[in-house]
């Protein structure tokens, strides 16, 4: 049986805490600079329960929706579709267009996802959606910053955090893959604690063709062009949905 050689190799996240400080991270390779293990987390509903941001900022965004906890509800359904794209497409084509058969989401992607996610003019009017969206929730989380620092850290889902920390611990890379807005997550991360536990993130902007299947080679590439290479058989995923999460791999 051969024996690989391990050595660590230390590097700077590409993410940033609160003070603007990129920690070093120390990761497993073989003698090629392989990195022995690589975990993917999805952050919503995962690492972070996140819904005293969204869902105010849903009705922010939808004022005019007499009854906000349907419309909650509604959206929250679409969480498992693994894109925001998807997402706030199917929730426009229900509130504005009356499509209220997508009210199945599993319906919504049979009928929809070959063109939302393929570049085109609807995958561009979701991107619009999503970027009133963006724009709602940064104002959101930095007041709810604001008020009470200390309600990102409790909005931790403990065991999968500790999880992520003992992976991190024993030399795992540790990538974070979202359905939102980059920077929006970067900044949510760092104002929960979490920045310094990823190598490196992906958010809504990296799903271009898919979703997080997309997302997760975004994030191998860039990992490589540092000069760790990923192996297949080291791969691990951990996430909430089976479709927009785990089935991706």
């Amino acid at each position: 049986m051969a024996v690989r050689n391990i050595s660590q190799i230390c590097v700077l996240s590409s993410l940033a805490d609160m003070r603007g400080t990129k920690p070093a991270l120390c990761l497993r390779v073989d003698a090629e600079d392989e990195l022995l293990d690589a975990a993917f987390f999805d952050m919503d509903r995962t690492l972070l329960r996140l819904d005293f941001i969204y869902k105010p900022t849903l009705l922010g965004v939808f004022p005019d929706v007499a009854d906000g906890e349907a419309l909650w509800r509604l959206h929250s359904d679409g969480f498992k579709l693994g894109t925001s794209y998807r997402e706030f497409d199917r929730l426009h084509g229900i509130v504005r267009d009356g499509r209220d058969a997508w009210a199945d989401p599993d319906r919504y992607l049979r009928e929809r996802q070959a063109i939302i996610d393929a570049d085109g003019p609807e995958r561009r009017r979701a991107a619009d959606y999503t970027g009133v969206y963006a724009a709602k929730a940064f104002e959101v989380a930095r007041a709810a910053h604001a008020r009470d620092p200390g309600v990102f850290e409790r909005a931790h889902i403990e065991p999968i955090v500790h999880l992520l920390r003992l992976l991190r611990r024993l030399g795992a890379a540790t990538f974070c893959m979202t359905a939102n807005n980059e920077e929006f997550a970067r900044m949510v991360l760092a104002m929960s604690g979490l920045a310094g536990d990823f190598l490196d993130l992906a958010g809504d902007e990296s799903t271009a063709g898919g979703g997080k299947e997309v997302a997760i080679r975004q994030l191998v590439v860039r990992a490589a062009r540092r000069g760790l290479r990923v192996a297949r058989d080291g791969i691990m995923l951990v996430g909430d949905s089976l479709v927009g999460d785990l089935g991706v791999g």
